[in-house]
């Protein structure tokens, strides 16, 4: 048995792997997987011996690997490593017989022989044995490699065989034969790690699944239990749909295409042709590729402001909100309840409430508490730009956006709203008659609001993966735990705080959905979560988009303020 425990691995402050632990059975094939820098190779040499760990301890059958006999060892454990340096001129021959040095002394035995001459055969090279090193092709050295590994242990089933990355240079007939001599080899007793890229490959190959991130040890259980979905996406950041083979049992891994505009990531290529066609066609040619992408997903690939793409929908239905967007907000109030919305690149955040409003310092705070909940809404009309109220029968509302043209705020009617307050204020801005606001060109350049200072993101974090985030939702519900959840962009900060219910996980989006609040969290375009403990003993998680700007924070409130929350509640205290 291969047993890890709490392994550490250090170099100058930088942790490259932290307290990974499991054990291997005989018998079994274990499938490292995880992304560039994940920390799979660090792992593999940590258990070959090359890297001596800086906390943790390694095992196998019961003994420490630095208390073994080197050469004792050595029959016992072999490492493919995905790099070979090899300067002089070796034979093919000569190289796999060096995975025989530790059976011999001066010259090789007829024994020795035998078996690299069976491994040879084995891995298509014998009729490389007389071929320079160096004059063979990328996938015929790594075949030889995998010779001379295998010739080291090839007689001993009690053994450990380290692949790393073995099959990357191959042809898929190698690809397939590799794995499978692995697979064969651990069913008489060697235990097998090997790292893998491919996912499908380690579906089909390996007994156990462990994914690595950032040196930490996210996933670890069978190929069913592991590679789903969400995992998938939260190691790698990729999109896919997990099918069972009927015939294996064992699930298959199909990817999803990932879409890159070539006009975005390529600045010296030129827009000009796009010019001559009109915008509906060019949003009639995306829709017909891709039906479900969003009003925002549609103005980022077609690079137009989304307020376009709003006029260009709502058409006659639309009223302009423009000068009269200071005086509008006071308006709002008359409304009653309203659905109310805030939307930032990550996420967007609904509550049903009602606006009250109080001037101050140049923010609008809209407030209202209603029992079990409290909402908070801040506003900085400085960075609103212009709005639309939109009279479409069942799509009553109003909408506001940036400069830019990117929608951050709004609000739409619900059941219990003021019909006749609507209707009075299109009434007002029908005779005040607006013009078309005009908005400048879209920019993704990050630009950070006002919460994004805030004191509890300079205590220590600890960044974590979503996987961990889904637990923490998790138990806040078996909990009835109070949350202080708050979206925030440039023009507006958004709260709740109360307890959660309902979580829908759709893999690419996670979403809290209750009568009266909604989150939507888009995981592609979550960068980082960053948890932590603020002063106030307040468990803190926040979301940065792939700017570097924070969309989302979500606190678990402290006691003392959760009484002092429904004290305010119980008192209708606008806090």
């Amino acid at each position: 048995m291969l047993r890890v425990e709490k392994l550490n691995y250090e170099v100058k402050g930088r942790k490259l792997l932290r307290d990974v632990s499991f054990q291997i059975r005989k018998g079994e094939v274990l499938a490292l997987l995880g992304a560039n820098g994940a920390g799979k190779s660090t792992l593999m040499k940590l258990l070959c011996g090359e890297y001596k760990p800086t906390n943790g301890v390694v095992t196998l059958h019961g003994k420490k690997l630095d208390s073994y006999d080197p050469r004792i060892l050595a029959r016992g454990r072999a490492m493919l490593s995905q790099q070979q340096h090899v300067s002089l001129a070796f034979t093919a021959g000569e190289i796999v017989m060096m995975g025989r040095y530790p059976h011999f002394k001066s010259s090789p035995s007829l024994t020795d022989k035998e078996v690299v001459n069976e491994v040879m055969a084995l891995c298509g090279v014998d009729t490389l044995a007389d071929r320079v090193f160096m004059s063979l092709s990328g996938g015929e050295q790594q075949r030889v490699q995998l010779a001379r590994t295998l010739a080291q242990v090839w007689e001993n089933p009690d053994s450990l065989l380290l692949l790393d990355e073995p099959i990357s240079a191959l042809d898929m007939h190698y690809q397939q034969k590799v794995l499978a001599i692995a697979k064969a080899l651990s069913r008489k007793g060697f235990i097998v790690v090997l790292v893998v890229h491919d996912v499908n490959f380690a579906a089909t190959y390996a007994d156990r699944v462990i994914m690595l991130k950032h040196g930490r040890k996210l996933f670890d259980g069978t190929p069913v239990e592991v590679l789903n979905p969400a995992n998938i996406y939260t190691v790698f950041s990729v999109e896919a749909s997990v099918e069972l083979n009927p015939r294996t049992l064992r699930p298959y891994i199909r990817l999803e295409e990932m879409p890159v505009d070539a006009f975005k990531i390529n600045s010296k290529l030129s827009t000009d042709h796009l010019k001559h066609v009109p915008l509906k066609q060019r949003r009639e040619q995306l829709l017909a590729q891709d039906p479900y992408l969003s009003i925002s997903e549609q103005a980022e690939v077609l690079r137009v402001p989304e307020a376009e793409l709003w006029m260009m929908d709502k058409g006659r239905h639309v009223n302009f909100i423009n000068q009269s967007l200071e005086s509008i907000i006071p308006k709002l109030s008359s409304l009653g309840e309203v659905s109310v919305y805030t939307r930032n690149a990550c996420c967007t955040q609904k509550t049903v409430q009602q606006y009250t409003t109080a001037m101050n310092d140049g923010y609008a705070p809209h407030i209202s508490t209603q029992s079990p909940i409290v909402n908070a809404l801040r506003h900085d009309l400085a960075e609103w730009h212009a709005g639309f109220l939109v009279k479409e029968v069942g799509d009553e509302g109003l909408h506001f956006f940036d400069d830019k043209g990117m929608l951050i705020h709004g609000l739409q009617l619900c059941d219990t709203s003021d019909r006749d307050a609507f209707c009075a204020i299109t009434a007002w801005l029908e005779a005040k008659q607006d013009e078309k606001p005009q908005f400048g060109p879209s920019s993704t350049a990050a630009k950070h609001h006002p919460q994004s200072n805030n004191p509890a993101s300079q205590n220590a974090k600890e960044e974590i993966g979503i996987n961990e985030v889904r637990k923490i939702f998790a138990e806040a519900v078996a909990n009835s735990a109070m949350l202080e959840i708050t979206t925030m962009n440039r023009g507006c900060v958004h709260s709740y705080i109360g307890t959660i219910k309902n979580l829908i996980d759709q893999g690419f989006r996670y979403m809290i959905k209750d009568d009266r609040m909604e989150l939507e969290l888009r995981l592609p375009l979550v960068e980082h979560i960053f948890r932590s403990v603020s002063s106030a003993e307040e468990d803190v998680l926040e979301f940065f988009d792939q700017h570097g700007v924070l969309a989302l924070r979500i606190s678990n409130r402290s006691k003392e303020k959760q009484i002092a929350t429904s004290r305010s509640v119980r008192g209708n205290v606008v806090i």
